[in-house]
């Protein structure tokens, strides 16, 4: 295998903010398209009523052309969805995003650093005693850490 390649599924980190955003994404989409889905059903449903209506009473009668009309002017009156709101929120999203992820790899480097310090520290304390430089010869080789 190549070096870059990933062997275990665990191996892939993805922080957790990312994760609930995509999240919070998907669910948008998913709300979005079921209201999109229950309004074409209803059109469906509309069409077949008319049709149905037609062919019982050879025409359409006035009630009927009225309903329609309505549901002309209510289609017409639907117009494109104002996202401007949605963008903004997003934008804010993405930058508190990458501001925790800066807080977050600053915070593991300043770990890493402090808990190397402390294994040098202890390590410097067992040379000096005799049972702890012989339990370190014997774990980590004679040349040590």
């Amino acid at each position: 295998m190549s070096d870059g390649a990933i062997d275990n599924l665990s191996d892939i980190k993805v922080s957790k903010v990312t994760l609930s955003f995509l999240c919070s994404l998907i669910g948008l989409a998913a709300f979005i398209t079921w209201n999109a889905s229950s309004i074409a059903n209803r059109i469906g449903e509309l069409e077949e009523t008319v049709v149905e209506m037609q062919h019982i009473n050879g025409g359409a009668d006035s009630a009927v052309l009225a309903r329609l009309d309505n549901l002309e002017r209510q289609i017409n009156g639907i117009g494109p969805v104002n996202t401007e709101e949605v963008e903004e929120d997003l934008a804010d999203i993405e930058e508190l995003i990458e501001e925790l992820e800066q807080r977050i790899d600053e915070d593991i480097g300043w770990q890493l650093g402090d808990m190397w310090w402390r294994i040098d520290v202890l390590t410097e304390v067992l040379r000096t005693r005799a049972w702890g430089q012989e339990l370190l010869d014997q774990q980590l080789g004679p040349q040590g850490w």
